[in-house]
């Protein structure tokens, strides 16, 4: 299964990766550190079966930090008709307002990576991954 890990700081990506391998399934994950990569990877590649969002990114890479930049992926998403499993792993409690205030709260599986033992909540979404891959 192929997932799509959106996050751009190097340590949180190395966390929510070892979640997601130690989940048991073969993962190939591919990395996009910007609100531009993403929609650039979601919209070229017909094969991901998952995807990860981190909320605060960089509209480009190396750009200035964007507190609804996950939000900004999630519409792009949607506005494409992408349907596979996400989760949403964001750590402030600032950016799971900007998920409410966008109704985007019930939709997505919320996580902290960064603060908090998620590996229940990946193994759920890998689980999803898995059941997605196996109904397409």
């Amino acid at each position: 299964m192929k997932i799509l890990l959106i996050e751009d700081k190097k340590q949180k990506e190395i966390i929510t990766k070892n979640y997601l391998i130690n989940a048991k399934f073969d993962v190939r994950i591919v990395v996009a550190r910007s609100v531009a990569d993403a929609c650039d990877t979601v919209l070229s590649m017909d094969d991901i079966d998952g995807i990860v969002i981190d909320m605060q990114l960089p509209d480009v890479s190396g750009g200035s930090i964007n507190i609804a930049g996950g939000v900004d992926i999630i519409k792009i998403l949607n506005e494409n008709s992408i349907v596979c499993p996400r989760v949403v792993n964001t750590s402030s409690e600032e950016t799971k307002a900007v998920l409410e205030r966008a109704n985007m709260v019930d939709e997505e599986v919320i996580v902290n990576s960064s603060r908090y033992d998620c590996s229940r909540q990946f193994i759920t979404f890998i689980n999803n991954v898995q059941s997605y891959v196996d109904n397409k």
